[in-house]
Formats: C-alpha cells, structure tokens, sequence
C-alpha cells in the first residue's frame, strides 16, 4: 500500500511520515547503525586545543543483540510489521507509546501511528515523558516552549477551506486532483504550561502562528493580526504591521522599523523601512542604507560596522554544535554570478566573495565550494583555525564527515592531520565528527573520531548506535548508555 503523506495546506509545513494518513510498514524504521562515542578528543583547527569529550555511563540495560533500533535519533523495538515500540534515553520502554514511525523535532519525539481514518500523532521528551497525547492529525514545532497541533475535520472539495490534504506524491506544495482534501482546526500548545493556548483556533489555510520568545503572532482566519501570551491573553490587537525576525518582531511604523524582543520590549528605532536579522551569536541585524553599504547593528541597535555596497547576510542554521559565530554573505559579482564568503561580526571579510556556496556545520567549521569545469571543489574553514583544507573532490557532510574511496580503500579526512589519514574498514557515520568501523578480523566495532584521529571505543562491540544524543553499545549481554561530556 503507498504512504501518504500528510500536508498543512498555507502553513509551508509538511508532515512527512512522521503523521501520514494510511498504514506505514515499520519496516520503513529499520535498524541503521548510526552515530556517538567515548572520551571524544576534538581538535580546534589550526592549533592543538583539545577540547575532550568523555562518556559518563548513564543506564545499563539487559537485552539480546539488536533488540533496539535506531531511527531520527530515537531507540525503539519492533513489535510487528506496523507496530513500534518507544524507550527513552536511559533505555526504559515508555508506556503507551506505540507507533508506526517517529520523527526528532529540536529534541522531541513526534510518534504517529493508525487512527480510524488518518494517523494520528503523540509528542514526547527523551526522557519519556509524554507531552501531548495520541489525537492530533500533525504536530509541528513553532519555537521555545510552542507547538503547532492540528487536527483534521471532514473532507471537502473546497480548496478554500481545507486546511491539509492527503498525498502519495514524494514532495507536494498544492494539492493535486487525487488528493484528499479536509478541514480542521489549528492550535498552539504550551509545554511549558502544558496545555493549549486560549483564544487561538484557526479554521482556514490562510491563518498563521509565529511563535516570538515567549508570545505568538498570529493571524486569524479574517486575517487580522494579534499578539498573544503563553495563555491567550492579548498584548497587542493590531499587530498588522508586525513580523519575525529571528526570535524578535519587527515592527514597521511610517517607513521606519522598531525591532522589538519577544515580550514586546522596544529595542531599537531606525529611520530605515527594512531591517533584516544576521544570525550569529550575538543576535546581530543588518540593513542597507541609502549609499547601498550594509551596515551591522547589535540587539541595542547600535552600529557594530558599515561593509560594503550591496552584501546580503543571510543566516544559517546548524544540526550540531552550536550557533555560527561569522556571517554568511554574498553579493553579484562582475559577470552577475552569485558569490559568497565569510563575514565576522565586525564587518571584516573572513573568507572573500570566492564561492559557490557555504553551509555551515555546526562548532566554528564552514565548507564551501566552487565548480571548475563541471567538477566540485570543497574547502573547510574553521573560525579557531583558518582554512584546514582547500579545493578537495571530495564533500564534508553536515556531521563534519569526508571521505576518500581508492582502490578499495576507506580513508578518512582527519582534522588536526588536515589530510585523509584514518583508514577504516566497513566503516559508517555514527554522529557528529565520529566513525563506526568493523575489525576484519573479528567482525567487531570501534568507533573513531575524525577531528583527532583517535580510537575511541576498541573493536570489542556488536552493535554501536546512539540516539538522545547518548551512546548504546552492545556487548555481553547488555546495552550500555553513556551521556556525552563536553
């Protein structure tokens, strides 16, 4: 039977499997082995600042080899074809958690499993601890302590009333002539307070809901917008000329703009109609001004730089590791090709307008690459350390991971040997900057991390995943758990 998938029609927010309308076989969950490690060494490029990670042992559970799978960063077991069954981050089975698929959302678990009609989805901590019950249709996260729960009403063939709809398409924006259209009722829940927002129940896929700190914007389903609290209550009733940027409003008032913080705090008024938000860490902004020179400004709103003409900042986001510190910026170059390079806080170019495109990789590290003559050249750059490495064939992916396949060979990009140096066998990704491999010999694991170079668990174990973020490795009869330590 297909898969369906589950759309918030207006809402730019697609429930994949995690929520999809008919059976799911979880199948679909099978057993990757996938991700983390002990005693941890990372290296700062460039210089030899080891900053150790080590394992503190958090649970030991008795069970047989590859009772536990692993899937989006959760263990669970399999109980039958379309059944699962969830356990937490100490390895404990959560009650009343059975599902068909599962999806990691910032640190929470969206399970979903058969309804009468549709799927229906439950929200949990790793802990276990359940925050929202089997019930809703979708489950989406809107930020901070606010998720987006919508549950479906009737079918309908009227596009201007439905809010989600049913699809066997892979990717789908609109709906298509075999889709199954419905209507239903958005709402916002408050885990902190755990239970739903008063006063806010939206009926059409016009309505919208921003979380901002600790208040929302949303605009109702006559398009009328609002400022509400954790609890309902209203701190702005018209708030038309409000939006988000970043995790602050921006409020714009006869072609100036106030940026304000999440509890309507005033933080600065300029005389320009459009500011922008930078990212960063320090929760920089930035604007053009009437000469076209980009200018930096700090939360207060007081000039940090002014750079050059026409530069577009555009934020990044990362999986791991935390927030970037430099800038991602481009502009049109001579030929009107787009270009970028590395920008810091101060306006000071890092990495000069040379590129084909950045993605940051969480922890300071940036690769970026260029196409010479229909091939690809990658770099990685740290902020501690300058450039590791420059115009490779090969990518790093999003977990800081490269490697070099020759002649039968696995050799993996080391970052304090700025070269492919750690030869692996059978080797997979396992986390952040940390390798699984298969001794030859015996047939067991060990797991390698890529920034020293180091063995970090010997070749003693049958089975190496993780989920929570925590490490399980199997051997002898149990699963051991162990908490990473930065």
């Amino acid at each position: 039977m297909k898969k369906r998938m589950f759309v918030i029609l207006g809402m730019a927010a697609m429930v994949i499997a995690g929520c999809s309308g008919k059976e799911e076989k979880t199948a679909e969950l099978s057993n990757q082995n996938v991700e983390v490690e002990e005693n941890v060494s990372k290296e700062t490029a460039g210089e030899t600042e080891a900053a150790k990670r080590t394992l503190k042992k958090a649970a030991s559970i008795k069970a047989e080899e590859g009772f536990l799978n692993f899937r989006s960063n959760a263990a669970y077991a399999l109980i039958s074809d379309d059944e699962a069954q969830l356990y937490n981050s100490s390895g404990k089975k959560i009650a009343d958690s059975d599902f068909v698929s599962v999806r990691e959302e910032d640190g929470f678990y969206i399970l979903a499993r058969k309804g009468k009609e549709l799927g229906i989805c439950a929200l949990f901590s790793s802990d276990g601890e359940e925050i929202i019950p089997f019930g809703p249709n979708s489950i989406k996260h809107l930020s901070g302590n606010y998720w987006e729960v919508v549950d479906a009403g009737k079918k309908t063939d009227n596009e201007e009333e439905a809010v989600m709809y049913l699809t066997d398409a892979i990717w789908s924006m609109v709906p298509g002539d075999e889709d199954i259209l419905y209507t239903g009722t958005i709402r916002v829940f408050n885990a902190e307070k755990k239970q739903y927002v008063d006063n806010i129940e939206l009926t059409t896929p016009y309505a919208r809901v921003k979380a901002v700190g600790n208040t929302l914007l949303v605009r109702d389903d006559e398009g009328n917008s609002k400022i509400y609290d954790g609890v309902g209550k209203v701190l702005e009733e018209n708030a038309g000329q409000f939006s988000k940027i970043g995790n602050f409003y921006k409020e714009s008032i006869n072609g100036r703009t106030v940026v304000l913080d999440g509890e309507l705090k005033q933080l600065f008024d300029t005389g320009f109609s459009n500011v922008n938000y930078a990212d960063g860490e320090g929760n920089y902004f930035w604007y053009q001004d009437k000469e076209e020179n980009t200018c930096i400004l700090d939360r207060e709103g007081e000039m940090v730089a002014e750079t050059g003409k026409n530069i577009t900042i555009s934020p990044q986001g990362s999986t791991y590791g935390k927030a970037s510190g430099y800038f991602s910026c481009y502009i049109k170059n001579e030929d009107g090709d787009t270009v970028y390079g590395l920008m810091k806080p101060d306006g000071t170019m890092a990495v000069d307008f040379e590129y084909d495109g950045v993605d940051y990789l969480g922890d300071g590290y940036y690769s970026m690459w260029n196409r010479k003559d229909d091939e690809y050249f990658y770099s990685l750059y740290s902020e501690s350390g300058g450039w590791i490495t420059k115009d490779r064939s090969e990518s790093f992916d999003d977990r800081m991971i490269s490697c070099n396949r020759e002649e039968g060979r696995e050799l993996y990009f080391v970052v304090a040997d700025r070269d492919y140096t750690l030869e692996l066998n059978d080797a997979y990704k396992v986390g952040y900057g940390l390798v699984a491999a298969r001794d030859a010999s015996s047939g067991l694991l060990g797991l390698f991390d890529v920034f020293s170079g180091e063995k970090l668990l010997d070749y003693e174990y049958a089975e190496i995943n993780a989920a929570y973020d925590r490490v399980f490795a199997y051997k002898d009869g149990s699963y051991d758990i162990y908490e990473i330590k930065d």
